[in-house]
């Protein structure tokens, strides 16, 4: 997962409400310090092209961070939806997925899948 990249959908999805949980922000913030970004250059790169299984892993990261505050907003869904589809994703899938999450308020993984994700 290219971490510029990923930040650049962060800071999108965690807009996408108009209210940015400290949670969200908090972990935001923990992620470009991480890697040493800035998240004001990343609120206007462009996203360069990734493989399959990095933009899966991105948009599972994605979709986790819409759950830190514990619900997902129709707008973070579709926030989620329209960058699933701008990374060539299943939109079908992809719905599948928010539609369980928002459910359960957990991301339809086991632990051990999560945690290879977000690594």
């Amino acid at each position: 997962m290219n971490p510029k990249v990923h930040l650049i959908h962060l800071v999108q999805l965690v807009k996408a409400d108009e209210n940015i949980d400290p949670a969200e922000l908090e972990l935001i913030e923990a992620y470009a310090d991480k890697y040493q970004l800035s998240i004001e250059e990343a609120i206007n790169a462009s996203v360069p092209e990734t493989a399959s299984s990095e933009k899966l892993k991105s948009w599972y990261h994605l979709l986790y961070t819409s759950l830190v505050d514990g619900e997902i907003s129709s707008k973070e869904s579709a926030i989620l939806m329209e960058i699933g589809a701008n990374m060539g994703l299943e939109p079908l899938a992809l719905r599948q997925v928010i539609e369980l999450s928002h459910e359960n308020g957990a991301i339809p993984l086991t632990d051990e899948e999560l945690n290879t994700i977000l690594e």
